[in-house]
């Protein structure tokens, strides 16, 4: 019987000759890694976020297009009057000079013309903040910026996101200035990020303010239309890739980042450091303060050394 067998890495190739159970030769071919020298990254990576960002940026206009169609046939508009060309302001917004972040804020207080209101709620729908629940690769920073923001908002009183930007950062003195904020997020700064939950209940407010004021339009627009401007594609399946389990044959593999394997991953690392502590210091930790270790790194990702012996009741000795 002859086998030829190849381990293949992403900087090698490893291959091997069997011919009657007796191994006849076998070697290895090294090459580069395709990734970039200096950081680390993968080559395909431009590419790949370019790409994400053309998807990104394709059905957030195809999003916007069908809010617009519904928006026509609530309030009977032409739809060649929401249509922008050569970078122009739409004919429909043409007249209207105010800020938009002003036109938010001043939903909450008095009655608006139409075309502000189409105005108000399609800047939300563009701008409909980060959604905490899908930032997987996350690493906790702009989950920070959002909870910072929100508690921020609510300090100071104010009732919608579109306030607290108007009043906090659009009527701040110009750039150029100390005390300059911008009200848009630049490259790889999240500060200005915002969590969807806050400017989905702004859209609520809008429409249950602009209704008492006397504004008419139906409940099943307003239901459409947040249906459609929150709406989140549904992530691909692929639980029919996951293979077989080798100890429970009826089952299917646990994916590594599911969350009831990374809970297992970080109480095996858990309890194995405290074994190590332990053995060092003389001391035994109950499984009660085990859970409360691993509830911590769960909620927060990660957990220090000194409040990890602090769990531990070995802060004394730190």
């Amino acid at each position: 019987m002859k086998i030829l067998g190849f381990d293949i890495g992403i900087s090698s190739i490893g291959w091997g000759y069997l011919e009657d159970n007796r191994l006849i030769d076998c070697g290895v071919r090294i090459f580069t890694k395709a990734e970039d020298p200096q950081t680390g990254a993968s080559l395909a990576l431009p590419r790949r976020d370019a790409r994400g960002a053309r998807r990104r940026i394709k059905r957030r206009r195809a999003r916007m297009m069908k809010l617009k169609h519904l928006i026509c046939k609530e309030f009977s508009i032409s739809l060649n009057e929401f249509l922008v060309k050569d970078y122009k302001i739409s004919p429909f917004f043409k007249d209207n000079k105010i800020s938009v972040y002003e036109i938010r804020t001043k939903a909450l207080k008095e009655k608006l013309e139409i075309n502000e209101f189409i105005k108000a709620l399609l800047h939300i729908a563009k701008h409909r903040g980060y959604n905490d629940k899908l930032l997987i690769k996350d690493d906790g920073k702009i989950i920070k910026v959002l909870k910072e923001n929100e508690k921020h908002m609510y300090d100071l009183g104010y009732k919608s996101i579109g306030e607290y930007l108007y009043k906090e950062f659009f009527q701040k003195p110009k750039e150029g200035s100390k005390n300059f904020k911008n009200i848009r997020n630049k490259k790889d700064n999240y500060n200005m990020s915002l969590p969807q939950t806050l400017l989905k209940d702004e859209l609520n407010l809008i429409f249950d303010r602009q209704k008492e004021f006397g504004l008419k339009f139906s409940d099943e627009f307003r239901e459409k239309f947040i249906k459609i401007a929150f709406h989140t594609r549904p992530l691909k399946d692929f639980s029919k890739l996951v293979g077989k389990c080798t100890f429970f044959e009826n089952e299917k593999r646990a994916p590594k980042n599911s969350i009831s394997a990374c809970e297992f991953i970080a109480l095996t690392k858990i309890i194995n450091e405290i074994k190590n502590l332990a053995n060092t210091y003389g001391l035994i930790v109950d499984n009660k303060k085990i859970k409360e270790i691993l509830e911590f790194v769960i909620e927060n990702g990660k957990i220090t050394l000194k409040l990890y012996m602090r769990y531990c009741h070995l802060w004394k000795m730190v």
